[in-house]
């Protein structure tokens, strides 16, 4: 997946870079547009392969392995336990009050390992992202 994003600091091999979502404009300019200027923009990290500068427009990639696997864990896996939770419930014979009190409180669980990897990506300044080109 490829997107266009600004280098905001490098520090040798890594860059710390603004990521606009390109949803909001279609092309992610990152400018003053009437879209894009009043998006707050991601802060990530890219392995700076090419060499940019502070400022440049670069295009980054990420690998589709990596943000499916995070998409999955964020939305797929607390409804998975949500419908288990409601599950066990009955299996052990609870009211339908207890079973949906089970249920959320197992999708409430489902978000905790979306918050750790989250917290450790940005404590790590886990790399996801790779600057593939400079867009000048």
């Amino acid at each position: 997946m490829q997107q266009y994003a600004f280098v905001t600091k490098t520090d040798g091999a890594v860059a710390a870079l603004n990521i606009y979502r390109s949803s909001a404009c279609g092309e992610g300019c990152g400018q003053n547009c009437s879209i894009c200027g009043s998006v707050k923009p991601i802060e990530a990290y890219a392995k700076n392969t090419v060499g940019a500068k502070i400022g440049d427009r670069v295009v980054i990639e990420s690998s589709s392995k990596v943000i499916l696997t995070l998409a999955f864990m964020m939305y797929i896996f607390p409804i998975i336990m949500l419908v288990l939770g409601y599950i066990i419930c009955t299996v052990l014979g609870f009211t339908e009050n207890i079973r949906a009190a089970g249920a959320f409180l197992l999708l409430f669980a489902g978000f905790t390992p979306s918050f750790i990897i989250n917290q450790k990506m940005k404590k790590h300044k886990i790399l996801t992202y790779t600057i593939t080109n400079i867009d000048n």
